[in-house]
């Protein structure tokens, strides 16, 4: 069989055989077909790998610090951006829009990602990122000059972000055409991890360092806090336009593995519309979507409620910092599991529903005051949980985006992968939309700023909090009772894997279905 050509006999796409459903070797023996892989003169892997895994990889942690920097600083860019004081910076929706901007352009250029990805290659796209995001770092700077007139700074901030969020619609859908394209079967999910934990990082980066050079109680309108906070920013930004620059192939000269080695896919049209008529892909976007959606929505109104409930000003940062980094690391054990035992309904699963009960416990946390002699150990209660909700929800975004590929396999990586990741970012816009209306609303919990209400809240925060529980336990009954996709990718390799031991006149190991 060609190595760049691989087709199943019969079959118009790879991986499709008419009339019947593949027969592929039992997952026991997928170590062994991988390490077979590894070793064949048909597939290879090169360094260079590393340099575009390292290129997505900083990409993803420099806009996720444009991301997230302003979501801990409510009281801070009230002032600045918006000139109201502290009491008033409910009001400043700077922090909202920050992150709505970044979900508007995941949904308007998701289809411009995945179609310039699979068409134009990896490298084009790591540019296009790379030059998105600095631009929109350089314009953000400009915002935050105390000498730019008050009444432009939230607008020019705006403008930079609707041009940094240019950049995820292109490098989001890389991460698994990288990994597809430059890693060998037994390296994949890791790979995929990797660039994901990259965004966490980012925001863990980006609230970190937003705390440490910011103190909310003195930033004035004249202050140039902002301006040191947004020129780190833009340094990380051009070192990752420079090496995105130093990119030189988009595909290797051989491929690592036998679905790598494919090249009779779809054409793009074709694949994006098998893609999203899929069921069991549709059904995945909710435990995707909403995992992602739901652990990062709700650091937007932590900041606000926190202080409203007595906790130091600062835990905001130091808890979504501590979610970022505990689930990077769940994320990366998450990924070798997956990697070894194939298991990815399970995991995605079980980590869903670990994401309900600690979002259960931290809404209940988040309904009491701080008492005044309690606030260390309140406060450690909640980035615990914070940490865990990370630890429960970072290894969906990965897991799932390689779920969503082994199911709608032969379609292109940028456009399976790249279709969730875009209806991601859709959930998370509605979801975040949804909490903020309800915030502003006096259902149910009508007394919410009543002058003897303990505690005395400015919005309704205690409704928005069960919705985000309501919603993560519609994530998990979705992903224990409706997903259930079959492994179309996995069936595949072992299938090819299969004819060459037959050619080579080894004896196959039993074949059962996937």
């Amino acid at each position: 069989m060609a190595c760049c050509a691989a087709t199943v006999p019969g079959s118009k796409y790879p991986g499709q055989t008419p009339g019947r459903k593949t027969p592929a070797v039992s997952i026991a023996s997928t170590a062994s077909s991988v390490s077979n892989e590894i070793i064949s003169p048909e597939y290879r892997v090169y360094p260079e790998r590393w340099l575009h895994l390292a290129a997505v990889c900083l990409l993803a942690l420099s806009n996720a610090t444009q991301w997230i920097t302003y979501i801990s600083l409510s009281k801070s860019t009230a002032r600045f951006y918006c000139g109201m004081p502290s009491e008033r910076s409910g009001e400043c929706s700077v922090g909202l829009w920050t992150n709505q901007i970044f979900q508007i352009m995941g949904l308007f250029l998701g289809v411009a990602g995945m179609y310039a990805t699979d068409h134009w290659g990896i490298r084009v796209s790591t540019r296009i990122g790379a030059a998105s995001n600095f631009v929109g770092a350089a314009i953000r700077l400009s915002s935050s000059l105390p000498d730019t007139p008050l009444e432009y700074r939230s607008t020019v901030l705006h403008i930079g972000n609707f041009i940094s969020a240019a950049a995820p619609p292109f490098f989001l859908v890389l991460a698994p055409k990288v990994a597809e394209r430059w890693f060998p079967a037994g390296e994949r999910a890791t790979a995929h991890v990797f660039i994901f934990i990259a965004n966490p990082l980012g925001v863990a980066i980006g609230t970190v360092v937003a705390t440490l050079i910011i103190d909310q109680s003195k930033v004035t309108e004249s202050s140039f806090d902002f301006f040191v906070l947004n020129a780190i920013v833009v340094s990380l930004a051009t070192v990752v336009l420079l090496i995105a620059f130093n990119t030189r192939k988009s595909l290797p000269p051989t491929a690592p593995s036998a679905s790598s080695a494919v090249s009779d896919y779809p054409p793009f049209l074709v694949g994006l519309l098998a893609t999203f008529r899929n069921k069991q892909f549709l059904i995945q976007l909710i435990p995707f979507g909403f995992a992602f959606g739901l652990q990062w929505g709700i650091f937007l109104y932590t900041d606000q409620l926190c202080t409203e409930l007595g906790y130091p000003e600062k835990l905001t940062a130091w808890a979504s910092a501590a979610s970022a980094l505990v689930g990077s690391l769940a994320a990366i054990a998450a990924g070798r599991y997956v990697d070894r035992t194939k298991r990815f309904k399970e995991t995605v699963r079980w980590c869903m529903l670990a994401f309900a009960l600690i979002a259960t416990a931290m809404a209940a946390l988040l309904r009491t005051p701080v008492p005044p002699l309690s606030s260390r150990s309140y406060s450690a209660l909640f980035i615990l949980l914070a940490a865990l909700l990370g630890a429960a929800s970072s290894p969906i975004y990965p897991i799932g985006i390689e779920l969503a590929i082994e199911t709608t396999f032969p379609v292109m990586e940028a456009t399976s992968g790249g279709g969730i990741a875009t209806a991601g970012h859709i959930i998370m816009f509605t979801l975040v939309s949804v909490m903020n209306a309800l915030r502003s609303t006096r259902w149910i919990y009508s007394d919410f700023d009543a002058i003897d209400s303990q505690p005395k809240l400015s919005s309704n925060y205690f409704l928005l909090l069960d919705s985000w529980v309501l919603f993560a336990f519609i994530g998990a009954l979705v992903a224990f009772k409706f997903m259930n996709p079959r492994y179309r990718r996995i069936e595949y390799e072992d299938s090819v894997n299969l004819q060459k031991r037959l050619q080579k006149g080894i004896t196959p190991p039993p074949i059962t279905k996937v």
